[in-house]
């Protein structure tokens, strides 16, 4: 396959596939760059820093399956100052949700809604620790927002529109 066809088949907003580090019949690691960096996210405080990048790091995610092989992406990351805490910060980047890209971690919520955790981890190759964790993580996701949600019609009951209770 070309990069630019892997490029477009894991469309990652503002990422290119710049080479093929390794090519398995059951893995493909690849290496992915930046094509506009931009203002770097801190992951301290979510804000945007404009200031000189500290150093360079990288980190491995997990990406869906391209053509049945298992896709890993070596993903580079800026470090920071940050300006609220004065610590080294490690930039966010919003396509990826711990160890996996955002749209891999919404397949697995997907299949443990209608299978077990083990049922998941064995069709994507994922032990079942991992698979339990990531649904903690939406449990805990989900309950935010649903706090997040009853603030809000709280705030909307005070200011005198008509309360609805479920």
């Amino acid at each position: 396959m070309e990069l630019e066809t892997i490029t477009k088949l894991l469309n990652i907003p503002n990422y290119r596939v710049t080479r093929i580090i390794q090519s398995t019949p059951k893995n493909l690691h690849l290496a992915v760059e930046p094509i506009d960096p931009g203002t770097p996210v801190c992951s301290g405080c979510g804000e945007p820093h404009n200031v000189p990048v500290h150093s360079m790091g990288s980190i491995t995610v997990q990406d869906l399956n391209i053509c049945g092989r298992r896709v890993f992406l070596q993903v580079p990351k800026r470090k920071l100052l940050c300006d609220k805490d004065r610590k080294i910060r490690v930039e966010i980047l919003d396509w990826i949700k711990g160890r996996f890209t955002a749209r891999f971690a919404e397949e697995i919520l997907r299949l443990t809604t209608v299978t077990s955790y083990r049922a998941a981890g064995w069709y994507l190759e994922l032990d079942d620790e991992t698979i339990q964790r990531m649904g903690r993580r939406r449990k805990t996701d989900v309950s935010e927002s649903k706090v997040s949600r009853n603030k809000d019609m709280e705030t909307r009951s005070s200011a005198g529109s008509v309360r609805i209770a479920f």
